[in-house]
């Protein structure tokens, strides 16, 4: 009798330990709303959009970013390389102007480094403090720029304004300019400690373009039509895809049957390309628009 009140006890206290652990979760703000958002991992053809073909790959981005963006009821899209709690998001060391600005001594460490359009924030509901957003003109030719949170700007600037204030990366790069604080954020789990964070826009980024990206759409519609509509926009583009693929090998045998035009003209290449995504967009936006004005409660009492 001794040994199950024992266990009883046992059982009863681990039971409220964890119904209490998962109260304090569930209470916890993880600094963003995934309330009213779709989010999906994206991987394009590595052979067309992978590797060194960074233009490539921020062509495709941009045209999903842009055709999602015109889907009736949603409000922001944004494109990230490492969603928040859905993966690890990894840290780079930095060079801080006028502090740690080459490698005779240890970088301090960002914990975290994310790549994002300019729709990211807005998508998860993500405030700029201070400063302003990462925006269209954020480029790549343009002069770099990053965001920054909270506790990079204390930490690297206590007690002084971090915008303007100039980071790079731990290699041999021009200064970037930090134009905006946002609020820290749970990135790995809802545990995590660590947000010293550095967000760089995607367009400007420095290294290999990634094989996988993800994007959020917030919208106030149907979550499954929106879901749909996003299947359709890529599944129409990374198709595209797969056809310039094989055109681009079947084109050079014609080669000696062309005059004074490439064989991977870019024009015809891009007015095919964009006579399918054309008619794509206007296949799909009856169907869409149809789904996002149907109601859930006839629906459900039809299914």
């Amino acid at each position: 009798m001794a040994s199950e009140v024992a266990l009883a006890v046992l059982l009863a206290i681990v039971a409220g330990l964890l119904t209490r652990s998962f109260d304090q979760l569930r209470n916890l703000s993880p600094g963003f709303s995934a309330e009213q958002v779709v989010s999906a991992r994206l991987s394009p053809p590595a052979a067309v959009y992978g590797g060194a073909n960074t233009a490539r790959a921020s062509a495709f981005y941009e045209m999903v970013i842009e055709r999602m963006s015109a889907t009736p009821g949603v409000s922001a899209v944004g494109i990230v390389d490492r969603l928040p709690i859905a993966a690890p998001v990894f840290g780079i060391r930095v060079r801080i102007q006028g502090q740690f600005e080459d490698g005779t001594r240890l970088l301090p460490l960002a914990n975290h480094a994310q790549l994002i359009t300019p729709g990211y924030l807005r998508a998860l509901g993500i405030p700029v403090l201070r400063g302003r957003s990462i925006g269209d003109g954020d480029r790549a030719g343009a002069p770099p720029v990053a965001l920054v949170s909270q506790s990079f700007a204390r930490r690297s600037w206590p007690g002084d304004d971090p915008i303007g204030k100039r980071i790079g990366y731990p290699y041999p790069s021009p200064w970037i300019t930090v134009v905006g604080v946002v609020p820290d954020v749970k990135l790995d789990s809802l545990r995590d400690t660590s947000a010293v964070a550095v967000l760089l826009p995607f367009a400007q980024r420095s290294r290999i373009a990634p094989a996988e990206m993800s994007i959020v759409v917030r919208s106030n519609a149907d979550p499954e039509a929106i879901a749909r509509q996003l299947r359709d926009v890529v599944s129409s583009m990374a198709g595209a895809a797969t056809g310039c693929v094989v055109a681009l090998a079947t084109t050079r045998l014609l080669a000696s049957l062309l005059y004074d035009v490439s064989p991977t003209d870019p024009l015809t290449f891009g007015t095919a390309i964009g006579l399918f995504v054309g008619v794509a967009i206007v296949a799909s936006a009856g169907p869409a628009r149809r789904a996002t004005r149907a109601d859930p409660v006839e629906t459900l009492r039809g299914a």
